[in-house]
């Protein structure tokens, strides 16, 4: 869960400090890289802390390509674009995580492991209303001159965003700790 936060806000460094030092183009990309790959690690290990089914534990190494390419060669600082291909591969891994909860809290779970998988999907849910909610207020209320221009988008959508994306890791952190 420490390496959310590098995962989430690399957007900040990637138009701060790469633009302003190309030598931290690499430092910053790695940190983003292990973020996401231990992001989607732990939705493969949660909640017992096992691989289940066992051969998922291949997925890590899918996994580690896929959000590699994405983050090292479709970078708009080398001025190339995500195409169709990353779009897919990042739905092809959301689908395939949420499906495997789903198999792992109807097949194989106790009681107290799905009660932990409640929690996590009720944070999850709240980010993502909250996500929706705010980009439709901001869409309705906010004047288009200001929604795009840059000292709003990193100071305000960057804090709020901030905000909603911490529900996610303290619904992971109650039911580990409860």
């Amino acid at each position: 869960m420490v390496l959310v936060g590098s995962s989430t806000y690399t957007g900040l460094f990637d138009y701060g400090l790469r633009t302003l030092a190309p030598g931290w183009y690499w430092p910053v990309g790695v940190l983003e890289l292990m973020g996401q790959v231990s992001f989607l690690t732990f939705f493969l290990l949660f909640p017992s802390g096992r691989f289940v089914p066992r051969w998922t534990r291949w997925g890590v190494i899918l996994i580690i390509v896929l959000e590699a390419h994405y983050i090292f060669l479709t970078n708009p600082l080398l001025a190339s674009k995500s195409g169709p291909f990353d779009f897919l591969a990042f739905a092809f891994l959301a689908i395939s995580v949420v499906v495997l909860q789903v198999y792992r809290y109807s097949r194989v779970s106790t009681f107290r492991e799905r009660q932990q998988t409640k929690w996590v999907v009720f944070g999850f849910s709240l980010a993502i209303v909250g996500f929706v909610s705010v980009s439709l207020l901001f869409q309705l209320l906010v004047p288009q001159e200001t929604l795009h221009s840059p000292v709003f988008g990193t100071l305000v959508s960057t804090t709020i965003n901030g905000i909603l994306l911490l529900l996610i890791p303290i619904s992971e952190t109650i039911p580990i700790v409860v």
